[in-house]
């Protein structure tokens, strides 16, 4: 399976939380939004290392009980079985793609953020 996509155009233009773009044998190529203070994450995935890359916007991540912050173009790896959680710190939509080592997600699937109550 060889397919080739923008991956700073697509990460921009998406809106879904997550959204799988490929899943491979191996891997998996994920795009993420997070809109003004959203966070998503706080769970470790025993068997996946991740590559969290910023496209747009501002995030912190808590990885492993340490506090860091991510702009754009900077990346960040989590390790199989580190605790991470994802926020969005800034005014405006941060837009991520992210690469794990191991497919954790069903191919194509996209998830929407939930309706506040």
């Amino acid at each position: 399976m060889n397919q080739r996509v923008n991956i700073r155009k697509s990460a921009k233009e998406n809106r879904a939380v997550r959204r799988v773009l490929f899943t491979g044998k191996q891997c998996q190529l994920d795009l993420m939004s997070l809109e003004a203070r959203q966070e998503m994450g706080g769970d470790a995935c025993p068997e996946v290392d991740r590559i969290f890359v910023v496209v747009h916007g501002k995030a912190e991540a808590l990885v492993g009980g340490k506090l860091v912050s991510l702009a754009r173009h900077e990346a960040l790896f989590v390790g199989a079985g580190t605790t991470h959680k994802l926020r969005n710190v800034g005014d405006e939509a941060v837009k991520l793609y992210a690469v794990q080592a191991r497919p954790d997600a069903r191919a194509r699937e996209v998830r929407v953020p939930h309706a506040d109550p």
